[in-house]
């Protein structure tokens, strides 16, 4: 349930101001609780993760008819902000989010463990990033729908320094496009779209 899933969150924070507050109204049959309807409203003023801190978290998210809404999820950091929103229908298997970021992006993936596709790069300005899309958890096979689109400012890869990078993307589980890619350096500017499907890539 809702209320489960944020406590469990929660005890891999630390707090160093007041605690956050979880508002929780329930109502229905307590047999069935899969048919019971659930609002919750999580809201802290700073939580800290490892060496990263959220600051002004607030999300309220619903759960009914077998469906939880995640409404809205917001934070910020001390270089920028997120702002999100889900949809997981249990009944057709499926789920559809939209989320928009410029945060200390690899400070918040080193507290979660997930840095490590970005431990050789630097960002000297906060990235951002735009991703939406499906997902389709059918008995037959995984099929998300994702499109997103990144831009990174002044940034350093394996010590090189690069001026900026903007690019678009899709990913359907099996083929991964990447649209006006343009990466730039002091010594000039590539340009590309990429391709990658199995047996294929262009």
């Amino acid at each position: 349930m809702i209320a489960q899933r944020a406590v469990n969150e929660l005890q891999k924070f630390r707090f160093p101001a007041t605690r956050p507050s979880l508002q929780i109204k329930f109502s229905g049959d307590v047999a069935e609780l899969e048919k019971a309807r659930v609002e919750a409203t999580l809201r802290g003023d700073r939580l800290q993760r490892g060496s990263y801190e959220i600051r002004d978290l607030s999300v309220a998210a619903e759960w009914n008819n077998q469906q939880l809404n995640v409404t809205h999820c917001e934070w910020s950091d001390g270089i920028g902000s997120f702002a999100g929103r889900a949809n997981w229908n249990v009944q057709a298997s499926s789920a559809s989010f939209q989320t928009r970021s410029s945060l200390d992006l690899k400070a918040f993936l080193d507290a979660f463990g997930l840095g490590e596709p970005f431990a050789s790069i630097e960002f000297q300005a906060p990235p951002a990033v735009e991703v939406s899309g499906s997902v389709n958890f059918g008995s037959d096979r995984f099929r998300p729908d994702i499109i997103g689109h990144v831009a990174f400012g002044r940034f350093t890869y394996k010590k090189v320094p690069f001026s900026d990078l903007t690019a678009d993307f899709s990913w359907d589980g099996e083929r991964t496009l990447v649209r006006d890619l343009r990466l730039r350096h002091q010594s000039g500017q590539v340009r590309a779209d990429l391709f990658d499907a199995p047996a294929d890539f262009a």
